[in-house]
């Protein structure tokens, strides 16, 4: 019977499409969870990157830097009767001068640091996404392969459902 035939045809077909839509699914997911662990572990990694940069750390810096220029001015202090005047306020200069550009070192540092940071996980989170998206491409194109010679394999069945008995 042609009716037979054709419903046992389109019954594997369905059969088939089944197994292969349920493989898709499942490697879509592993797909999505790797990129949401991917995702997890660059927020990680950022959070470690910008928490050990964090202000506190920079503050430290800069009070480090401070208490050596204090006392470098307490020393200076204890040697003015034994400079000229002029020496003393060149040497006071010199002193107050370097911290100031220490302490912009300082705050150039945090700056980049924490651009480097962020930066650092805005790269990794395109790379992310460019794998997820090309894996997913490539999960779709076989997808789509294997259910193009499903159907190819279903239309020669009925084919042969048309052809059975006559000679044909």
């Amino acid at each position: 019977n042609t009716d037979d035939c054709i419903a046992r045809a389109n019954e594997k077909f369905e059969k088939t499409k089944e197994r292969l839509d349920d493989s898709k699914a499942k490697d879509l997911g592993k797909i999505n969870d790797n990129y949401a662990k991917d995702l997890e572990r660059i927020q990680k990694n950022l959070e470690k990157c910008t928490g050990e940069n964090n202000a506190a750390y920079f503050e430290a810096l800069r009070q480090a830097g401070i208490k050596v220029a204090n006392d470098a001015l307490a020393a200076l202090e204890k040697v003015k009767p034994f400079l000229r005047p002029g020496q003393y306020e060149y040497l006071k200069a010199l002193i107050n001068i370097q911290l100031l550009d220490y302490l912009d070192k300082v705050n150039q540092l945090e700056a980049a640091k924490t651009a480097t940071c962020t930066e650092i996980a805005e790269k990794a989170k395109a790379r992310a996404e460019e794998t997820k998206n090309s894996n997913t491409a490539r999960v779709e194109a076989n997808y789509n392969d294997a259910l193009a010679k499903a159907i190819e394999l279903r239309d020669k069945m009925i084919e042969n459902c048309h052809n059975q008995g006559g000679g044909k």
